[in-house]
């Protein structure tokens, strides 16, 4: 499109969406959650945010049927050969949790 490819914070943003704006249990969530995902993952743009934002916007057990066995630290290549994440995400989240471990 005009807007050139995605990339793994389209589909973040995606995930955040459908968290957001769809409620917990509804088919529609669990229908646009699984294809954002499958897609998401066919074009190797699974990273940390992705990731991050699957958890919210899946049921436990969907996300577990998604990961496909696979832990987040231990992903197929193929899952995220394509995410030029910058670690600001990372730090960001890392930099929270020091936050809140402060507190």
């Amino acid at each position: 499109g005009d807007f050139g490819e995605p990339n793994h914070v389209t589909y973040g943003t995606m995930l955040k969406a459908c968290a957001r704006l769809l409620p917990p249990g509804c088919s529609e969530r669990s229908k646009w959650t699984k294809q954002i995902f499958e897609d998401c993952v066919s074009r190797g743009l699974v990273g940390d945010m992705v990731l991050g934002k699957l958890r919210e916007a899946a049921t436990n057990t969907e996300y577990k049927e998604l990961m496909q066995g696979h832990s987040k630290r231990q992903l197929p290549d193929s899952w995220s050969c394509n995410v030029h994440e910058k670690s600001e995400y990372r730090r960001k989240v890392q930099n929270n949790n020091r936050r809140r471990a402060a507190v």
